[in-house]
């Protein structure tokens, strides 16, 4: 490696891993929005599955653009750079950089020696030019993390509900599951009550059909707790409730009319 090369890798190498550095962040700042998203709509399971999706692509991105950053800082584009700022003629330092072989060792050396001065001469432009873009590239990463991470925190990643996102395979297993209904008892006086119980593992609500002998059926939406279950206790309830399947009490009339209920 001539010295030429040496000292342009020297002037470019900070911005490269900078500008890599940055890209990677803005891919961290935007991978927590997406689970923040994710958290946000757990336990659906075709949510879930597409927060993860995404957050893979957007990993896989942020690979290709901090290369990308890196290779925008390269030896050949810096030394085009010095070029400019030098006022040289084209090719006369970038020609350094792998020079070809055959020629003299004595010239080389002249060329290497004058190619290598340039660079030292005009490193305090070509660096503050590097850095603007370099700091700009920052800058703007850290607010993207800081807005990903605010986002983040706000959807409570370690509450109940975000289990599901955690562990999208068991969500997806959930999602197949079968709904559970069960009443705590067979048989009720009239006017008394009932307490439903609605096991629904991967969904975040269920809605409870009831009715009495002779009424319609009227829906209520049930909210379910973290991991699928929730009950109801409903006073005067007669009938049936069901969720997905129907789940029956029998209501007892009483033996002599006017009896006390």
């Amino acid at each position: 490696m001539t010295e030429t090369a040496r000292r342009l890798r020297r002037l470019g190498a900070p911005h490269a891993r900078a500008r890599a550095l940055a890209a990677a962040l803005a891919g961290v700042g935007a991978a927590l929005a997406v689970a923040a998203a994710g958290v946000q709509l757990a336990p659906a399971a075709i949510a879930v599955t597409l927060a993860w999706i995404v957050m893979v692509a957007v990993a896989a991105m942020a690979l290709r653009l901090a290369a990308r950053a890196a290779r925008a800082v390269a030896d050949g584009l810096v030394g085009r750079l010095v070029e400019r700022y030098a006022g040289a003629r084209a090719g006369s330092v970038v020609g350094l950089l792998a020079p070809r072989a055959g020629g003299s060792a004595d010239l080389l050396a002249a060329a290497d020696a004058r190619a290598a001065s340039v660079v030292g001469a005009t490193a305090p432009a070509v660096r503050r030019a590097l850095a603007e873009g370099t700091w700009r590239g920052l800058a703007a990463a850290a607010g993207v993390v800081a807005l990903g991470a605010v986002l983040f925190v706000a959807a409570a990643p370690a509450s109940g509900r975000a289990a599901a996102f955690w562990h999208p395979l068991r969500t997806l297993a959930d999602a197949r599951a079968a709904v559970r209904v069960s009443v705590d008892r067979s048989a009720v006086r009239r006017g008394d009550s009932v307490t439903v119980s609605i096991v629904a593992p991967g969904a975040a609500r269920a809605t409870l059909w009831r009715r009495g002998p002779g009424e319609t059926w009227r829906a209520e939406v049930v909210p379910l707790g973290a991991q699928g279950p929730s009950q109801r206790r409903g006073a005067r309830r007669r009938g049936a409730a069901g969720v997905s399947r129907r789940v029956g009490t029998h209501c007892a009339l009483p033996a002599v009319p006017g009896s006390p209920r």
